[in-house]
């Protein structure tokens, strides 16, 4: 898993982590903010598999927020035919920012570097981490429910129904938003990162064990940046996360702020790399008002197999 960090860390740090702190450079530090995401996989009518972080100042109150969208942007990408220039508009505004994975779905990445058994083979070294991080920080109960959970994710490897794509899906977007969480802390210092997710397998199985391992991935990565003294506990005072759980039935309190991954990750899937083309007009009205020339969005081509691993950045100019 965390070799899968190394070529991404590598491409973002290039360039995308300097146009992140450019881009949020009038933006207050200390500040709370959204990372919301979206994701599309194994749809056999798309080209690729997507995973979209948009980053959100929480610049208005969270109503006139879901107003503004829903006004203009009231259903999501698969349901729309016609896309507004003001929900584009706001997709660019100075407040957001947004990440998108583009997965090259013939390269077998999911299958191949994913395996049943080196998905397995992590978790024990995981928990090694967990209970290091804890007899070196002021951590709390939370470790205790953060082993169970991935006790009960290792438990579900032996049962005859494990669900291999679900468990490699959570391992990958762990690791995408982990980065992502990365970026934001070291550009602006937030005081709160609030991960608003769709209502779906990802995050609903394992009571949310999809919450810990990003989070367990972040804090290893950003380690080196945290002030430590000899011989006393490290203390990571900020962020601190929020992981809201999505309502089990009914409609989602963060449906309209999700449309706006939504939008991105469905037309980076819809996109024929090779050709640069897409199998409907309104995916490259988007292309057009959000991403050509875009200073706001990173799109990252990730594909290999095996521990052959590769990472590219794409990017779209007139």
């Amino acid at each position: 898993m965390l070799e899968l960090l190394i070529p991404i860390r590598k491409t973002l740090n290039k360039s995308a982590l300097m146009e992140l702190s450019n881009w949020f450079s009038e933006m207050p530090d200390n500040s709370a903010w959204y990372v919301i995401s979206d994701y599309c996989f194994g749809d056999k009518t798309k080209q690729n598999d997507t995973v979209s972080f948009t980053i959100l100042l929480h610049h208005d109150k969270i109503e006139n927020i879901k107003e503004y969208i829903n006004h203009f942007a009231p259903k999501d990408i698969k349901s729309t035919r016609t896309i507004s220039e003001e929900f584009l508009q706001y997709i660019n505004s100075p407040v957001a920012f947004t990440f998108t994975f583009v997965i090259d779905r013939k390269s077998n990445l999911l299958r191949d570097y994913a395996s049943d058994e080196n998905m397995l083979s992590f978790l024990a070294p995981f928990r090694d981490v967990v209970n290091n991080i804890a007899s070196n920080s002021t951590f709390d109960a939370y470790v205790d429910g953060v082993l169970k959970r991935s006790s009960l994710f290792e438990a579900d490897f032996k049962k005859k129904n494990f669900n291999s794509k679900l468990a490699r899906q959570i391992y990958l977007v762990s690791a995408f938003a982990s980065l992502v969480f990365e970026c934001l802390t070291i550009t602006k210092k937030p005081e709160y990162i609030q991960w608003v997710s769709d209502r779906d397998a990802l995050a609903e199985r394992y009571d949310g064990f999809i919450y810990d391992l990003s989070y367990f991935l972040f804090l290893t990565g950003y380690s080196e940046y945290i002030p430590s003294i000899e011989d006393s506990p490290t203390i990571l005072d900020k962020p601190k996360f929020i992981f809201p759980e999505p309502e089990k039935s009914g409609k989602n309190f963060f449906d309209e702020l999700i449309r706006i991954p939504d939008y991105l990750a469905g037309t980076l899937a819809d996109l024929d790399i090779t050709a640069n083309t897409f199998s409907k007009d309104k995916y490259n009205t988007i292309l057009l008002g959000s991403m050509v020339n875009s200073k706001n969005h990173v799109v990252l081509n990730v594909s290999g197999s095996g521990n052959d691993l590769t990472c590219r950045r794409l990017v779209h100019k007139t």
